[in-house]
């Protein structure tokens, strides 16, 4: 076998599809690349001998003991005690010697769940003592042991991951000039919402100043890409759009993981943590299904834990949740007196479209920048006009009242949009500029 893969890797060459056509043919000097199916099934085999004797302090799926799990060669080792990690790690070390594997020791590192122990515990693989972490990372997943939640270091380095890309997002505008405002929600869907997303089906968002992090970096980035100010309304940020909140999002991508777990067959792993983590639920104890209980019910959804879960009861749920979604969008804008300008996309009845209420904006495809974020500010009330600036307190004043926020002009009528736009005669250049506007458009 060994020889047949030896013969596999000597001739093996890559060709490179793009824009209809094919690269020449060429070799892997550096080693395997990204992709070849043979790599992983080779180290499955080689792998597939690897065991650790149970012990009564390893941890139980559904009365089934689980201490190791493997993604390629990065091996994860659990224990519900220092001592049987030890033991395990004994075995480990024991195995490694009889496979002709040398393990990385300064790669390895140890991690207490929930917080660290009331005393010291010492940890030794192949004569060498493991350095215990504070925050690690495995899989994509960051784990910290100075919260009671272990993945609460996750949201962190990912809305610093995201709020980095987009960064870069808008650095390529120095190149380029001015993106389509199309493009650029392309651009988020590909570089920015996949560091947002990561890891919604391993932690559910149960702790809302958790995911606020995600947030924070979300209405950032669509506040630049619409031109807003860090006053401006939350939902316009996703109606104008078409792009959910990240909580939602999140949600709803959580509740897909748990349809394929309900549909694995029973004796898969998956299969047995989930109906651990229903149980724990029930108990009211904290588990990954009382979470996404948690986060279901923050955004407008209901996941008993006491039915059948079908796939059709999660798919009305995820309805339930969209819907809920696009209600409070359309009660944002029937209650705030900035979104009065915004009420009329929506019309009656329509409450559960989502091309209605959630969609990119024609008026957001004009090309040029200036035009497009000046009308925009102007329909979410994040302009210059009194209506807006004296909203809000300054230095040298407080908040004045909506009635006394008057036209700088007549001093008779308060400047909002609709009085700018038509009504006040005070100003001969707006009263110009108002009549070559009315000819344009009739032209």
């Amino acid at each position: 076998l060994l020889d047949l893969y030896r013969l596999i890797y000597d001739n093996m060459s890559y060709v490179v599809r793009g824009k209809g056509g094919y690269a020449a043919p060429f070799s892997s000097n550096i080693g395997v690349l990204i992709g070849d199916p043979a790599s992983p099934i080779m180290w499955n085999l080689f792998f597939a001998d690897f065991c650790l004797p149970p012990r009564a302090d390893d941890i139980r799926l559904a009365g089934m003991p689980i201490s190791h799990l493997e993604h390629a060669d990065d091996v994860i080792v659990f224990s519900t005690t220092p001592e049987g990690l030890q033991s395990h790690l004994h075995s480990l070390a024991a195995w490694g010697t009889g496979a002709f594997v040398t393990i990385n020791v300064d790669k390895t590192w140890a991690l207490e769940a929930g917080g660290a122990s009331a005393y010291d515990v010492f940890l030794h693989l192949n004569n060498r003592r493991v350095t215990f972490e504070t925050h690690a990372k495995y899989v994509g997943m960051h784990m910290s042991s100075t919260n009671p939640r272990l993945f609460h270091a996750h949201y962190e380095q990912q809305s610093l991951k995201a709020r980095t890309a987009s960064a870069m997002c808008y650095a390529v505008e120095s190149l380029t000039g001015s993106l389509p405002l199309p493009m650029i929600t392309v651009i988020y869907k590909g570089r920015v919402d996949p560091h947002l997303i990561a890891g919604h089906d391993v932690c559910p968002d149960a702790v809302s100043s958790d995911v606020l992090h995600l947030e924070t970096v979300q209405r950032a980035f669509l506040r630049r890409m619409l031109g807003l100010g860090p006053r401006s309304c939350l939902s316009p940020l996703f109606s104008e759009t078409g792009i959910w909140p990240i909580r939602v999002r999140r949600a709803s991508l959580c509740l897909d993981f748990l349809t394929y777990c309900r549909g694995r067959p029973e004796g898969e792993l998956v299969a047995y943590a989930l109906e651990d983590c229903i149980a724990l639920a029930k108990l009211g104890c904290l588990s990954w299904f009382g979470d996404l209980q948690i986060a279901t019910a923050a955004v407008g959804g209901h996941l008993p834990h006491g039915a059948v879960l079908s796939a059709e009861l999660i798919s009305l749920i995820q309805d339930s949740i969209r819907r809920a979604m696009l209600a409070s969008l359309n009660a944002d804008f029937a209650a705030s007196p900035r979104l009065h300008l915004l009420r009329g996309q929506t019309a009656s009845g329509q409450i559960g479209r989502v091309g209605t209420t959630l969609a990119l904006r024609e008026y957001l495809k004009i090309d040029r920048r200036s035009l497009r974020r000046a009308l925009t500010r102007l329909l979410v009330s994040d302009h210059c006009l009194a209506v807006e600036l004296l909203r809000y307190s300054s230095r040298d004043r407080p908040p004045v009242p909506r009635e006394l926020r008057v036209c700088r002009f007549c001093r008779t009528e308060v400047e909002d949009e609709i009085h700018a736009l038509f009504y006040c005669s005070a100003d001969p250049a707006l009263l110009l500029a108002r009549q070559r506007f009315a000819r344009d458009l009739w032209r």
